[in-house]
């Protein structure tokens, strides 16, 4: 199924409640959609947007100036899933990996806790979901900015 609509956001939810991180695990994660499970719930949503994109640039140069440049710890962002214990898997944006974890890292995921994950929600994202997902958040530092910047924020 190709769903194409312009200049719109698109998420899509499962019908069922019942999605475990091994079905997460055998979903195709290269097709530029971003794929999380929250209560069990399966949220597909399409590439985030330009403006999106450009808050999360700016969180990860932050990100990599205070912590990557002082060779501290490593910062990633999405797409890439992460499978922390007690909680669904997600495709958080920035996250920060202390360098003595970073075996947690392997070639397509985070199997652990990061030190430091990022979530930005986008406008039209229910604040349930949000809610549910915030509190399946067992990260040390969890920051959840929302619609963090103002709409001229940034060229």
């Amino acid at each position: 199924m190709a769903l194409i609509l312009a200049n719109r956001d698109v998420v899509l939810r499962s019908v069922d409640a019942d999605w475990t991180a091994e079905d997460w695990a055998q979903l195709s994660h290269d097709d530029g959609n971003r794929y999380e499970i929250i209560d069990g719930v399966l949220y597909v949503s399409t590439a985030p947007s330009a403006r999106h994109q450009r808050i999360i640039r700016m969180i990860v140069l932050a990100c990599f100036a205070q912590i990557d440049a002082r060779d501290l710890d490593i910062t990633l962002w999405w797409p890439i899933g992460v499978f922390m214990p007690g909680a669904q898997p997600l495709q958080p944006d920035p996250l920060v990996i202390r360098k003595d974890d970073f075996g947690i890292v392997d070639e397509r995921r985070v199997n652990g806790v990061p030190a430091l994950v990022e979530k930005s929600y986008r406008p039209r994202t229910p604040s349930t979901t949000m809610r549910s997902s915030d509190r399946h958040m067992p990260a040390p530092e969890y920051r959840n900015t929302g619609s963090c910047a103002p709409k001229n924020e940034m060229r």
